[in-house]
């Protein structure tokens, strides 16, 4: 799993939230923008349609504001996932809430 994040300059997002992926449908690599209006967990993760966990793009704390998200279509062992429709959701708990942001976005995989 390739996993790259970067902080943009300039001001802090207003609202959570995750960008379509581009390009959509993708091969070998996508990518998504994500916005966090203050510090939270941060959790990015692909699902197929089964609702099984393919790979996990990010699971950490981040800082407030925007950050870029790329899947390279392999699974969380390493190997290239299959052509086909998955999910990618988006969790984001900031710290001492019990509530956070929930959104997913379907992408596709083609070969």
């Amino acid at each position: 799993v390739n996993l790259n994040l970067s902080v943009s300059g300039g001001a802090l997002p207003k609202e959570f939230a995750l960008s379509q992926n581009y390009p959509n449908p993708f091969n070998p690599s996508t990518k998504f923008e994500v916005s966090l209006p203050q510090a939270a967990h941060l959790d990015v993760s692909v699902y197929n349609l089964l609702g099984q966990r393919v790979a996990t793009l990010a699971n950490e704390t981040r800082d407030a504001g925007y950050y870029t998200v790329v899947w390279n279509g392999t699974t969380q062992i390493g190997a290239q996932a299959a052509s086909g429709i998955y999910f990618v959701r988006m969790n984001a708990r900031p710290a001492g809430t019990a509530q956070g942001f929930n959104t997913v976005r379907k992408i596709m995989l083609m070969k």
